[in-house]
């Protein structure tokens, strides 16, 4: 069994903190600077140096379960909240525990499934994922893994597009939201103002 990071252990200070650090994209315009990645089809997701293409359709397929596509807004797939989790897993030097985590999570979920249903996770059918959901759920490890997903999801549905999230404004629009003034771009991005304080340190 992996180990959960001391950091979140404490699972509602992180996620408070995460809410905090969304409040002020929102309020201030700054955000991460994520490349994005497209998916090389509709069922098999290409990964990056931190994670297989397998790796990558495991993390696809456990997104749209805690966030299914059922019409009541943007799916997974919209929010390109795949390739922006997939994203952060580059940034070694910002997110090295949580990076970890995540990846070590999603093979978890395969050995999980294996275990107690004898098959891979990509190849259960519907119902045999919703129970495999389950048991994850009930799982203290899986199931703060599976918050820590679903607080990136809130995150690419409000972050700034031009870092990866919510293209289009999907999520913007979908929420009712208007975003405020400057719009973050390469001078005063998140990027752009850690290394202009690491140059003056």
């Amino acid at each position: 069994m992996p180990q959960i990071p001391e950091h979140l252990a404490n699972l509602e200070a992180w996620e408070s903190s995460r809410r905090r650090f969304v409040k002020s994209v929102l309020l201030a315009g700054v955000a991460l600077q994520i490349p994005i990645f497209t998916s090389c089809s509709n069922i098999t997701f290409k990964g990056n140096v931190k994670v297989s293409d397998e790796q990558a359709s495991i993390l696809n397929l456990v997104l749209n379960k805690l966030w299914p596509d059922d019409g009541n807004g943007p799916s997974i797939k919209d929010l390109n909240t795949q390739n922006y989790i997939l994203n952060l897993l580059l940034q070694e030097e910002k997110h090295k525990y949580h990076n970890k985590f995540i990846v070590e999570g999603i093979d978890w979920a395969n050995e999980t499934s294996k275990e107690n249903l004898k098959a891979d996770i990509l190849n259960l059918s519907s119902d045999e994922l919703d129970k495999l959901m389950e048991i994850m759920i009930e799982d203290e490890y899986g199931s703060k893994w599976c918050s820590v997903l679903i607080t990136y999801t809130y995150e690419s549905l409000i972050l700034d597009p031009e870092y990866g999230a919510q293209p289009n404004e999907v999520g913007w629009t979908w929420l009712g939201h208007t975003p405020g003034s400057p719009r973050p771009d390469s001078s005063n991005n998140y990027d752009a103002l850690f290394k202009m304080v690491n140059d003056e340190v």
